[in-house]
Protein backbone atom coordinates (compact mmCIF):
# COMPACT_ATOMS: atom_id res chain seq x y z
CA UNK A 1 0.00 0.00 0.00
CA UNK A 2 2.60 2.49 0.92
CA UNK A 3 4.26 2.09 -2.73
CA UNK A 4 0.73 2.45 -4.18
CA UNK A 5 0.03 5.83 -2.02
CA UNK A 6 3.86 7.07 -3.06
CA UNK A 7 3.09 6.43 -7.07
CA UNK A 8 -0.84 8.09 -6.35
CA UNK A 9 0.85 11.33 -4.62
CA UNK A 10 2.93 12.44 -7.58
CA UNK A 11 2.03 15.39 -9.36
CA UNK A 12 1.21 15.90 -13.09
CA UNK A 13 2.91 15.18 -15.45
CA UNK A 14 4.26 12.15 -13.75
CA UNK A 15 1.27 10.96 -12.48
CA UNK A 16 0.25 7.68 -14.39
CA UNK A 17 -0.02 4.73 -12.72
CA UNK A 18 -0.45 1.44 -14.21
CA UNK A 19 -2.02 -1.36 -11.27
CA UNK A 20 -2.45 -4.96 -11.82
CA UNK A 21 -4.96 -6.09 -9.52
CA UNK A 22 -4.03 -9.58 -9.91
CA UNK A 23 -0.61 -9.24 -8.76
CA UNK A 24 1.78 -11.19 -9.31
CA UNK A 25 -0.63 -14.08 -7.70
CA UNK A 26 -2.54 -13.64 -11.07
CA UNK A 27 0.11 -15.24 -13.27
CA UNK A 28 0.36 -19.10 -11.02
CA UNK A 29 -3.61 -19.06 -11.91
CA UNK A 30 -3.88 -18.55 -15.62
CA UNK A 31 -4.26 -20.41 -18.46
CA UNK A 32 -3.15 -19.98 -22.06
CA UNK A 33 -7.01 -20.99 -23.11
CA UNK A 34 -8.80 -19.06 -20.84
CA UNK A 35 -9.20 -15.11 -20.52
CA UNK A 36 -10.05 -14.13 -16.36
CA UNK A 37 -9.64 -12.13 -13.93
CA UNK A 38 -8.68 -12.31 -10.30
CA UNK A 39 -10.25 -9.41 -8.51
CA UNK A 40 -13.03 -9.92 -6.44
CA UNK A 41 -11.08 -9.91 -3.17
CA UNK A 42 -8.22 -7.48 -4.62
CA UNK A 43 -10.36 -3.85 -4.24
CA UNK A 44 -8.22 -1.86 -1.97
CA UNK A 45 -6.66 0.26 -5.26
CA UNK A 46 -10.02 1.63 -5.36
CA UNK A 47 -10.46 3.18 -1.80
CA UNK A 48 -6.53 3.94 -1.94
CA UNK A 49 -7.36 5.96 -5.57
CA UNK A 50 -10.50 7.40 -4.06
CA UNK A 51 -8.66 8.71 -0.97
CA UNK A 52 -6.06 10.15 -3.25
CA UNK A 53 -8.45 11.63 -5.67
CA UNK A 54 -7.68 10.35 -8.35
CA UNK A 55 -9.59 8.47 -11.47
CA UNK A 56 -9.81 4.92 -12.53
CA UNK A 57 -9.73 3.88 -15.82
CA UNK A 58 -10.63 1.00 -16.43
CA UNK A 59 -8.33 -1.33 -18.98
CA UNK A 60 -8.64 -4.68 -19.89
CA UNK A 61 -6.01 -6.24 -22.51
CA UNK A 62 -7.80 -9.40 -24.51
CA UNK A 63 -4.92 -12.12 -25.63
CA UNK A 64 -2.25 -11.86 -22.77
CA UNK A 65 -2.49 -14.90 -21.79
CA UNK A 66 -1.17 -15.91 -24.84
CA UNK A 67 1.70 -13.61 -25.17
CA UNK A 68 3.92 -15.81 -22.47
CA UNK A 69 5.12 -19.04 -21.71
CA UNK A 70 3.54 -19.88 -18.22
CA UNK A 71 4.86 -22.19 -15.81
CA UNK A 72 2.36 -24.87 -14.84
CA UNK A 73 1.68 -24.21 -10.97
CA UNK A 74 1.57 -28.43 -10.61
CA UNK A 75 5.66 -28.71 -11.99
CA UNK A 76 8.05 -28.32 -9.32
CA UNK A 77 9.56 -24.69 -10.58
CA UNK A 78 6.10 -23.44 -10.83
CA UNK A 79 5.23 -24.75 -7.74
CA UNK A 80 8.00 -23.50 -5.71
CA UNK A 81 7.85 -20.23 -7.38
CA UNK A 82 3.97 -19.95 -6.07
CA UNK A 83 4.44 -21.36 -2.60
CA UNK A 84 7.85 -18.46 -2.15
CA UNK A 85 5.28 -15.30 -3.50
CA UNK A 86 2.72 -16.74 -1.39
CA UNK A 87 5.12 -16.50 1.71
CA UNK A 88 7.02 -13.51 0.49
CA UNK A 89 3.66 -12.14 0.57
CA UNK A 90 4.43 -10.76 -3.38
Amino acid sequence: PQSIKRALAWPYPNNVTFIVPGGIAEIFLMRPDLEQVFIKSRKGFVRLALQAGVDIVPVYGLGHTQLFSMLDKSSALGGFLMRMSRRLKV
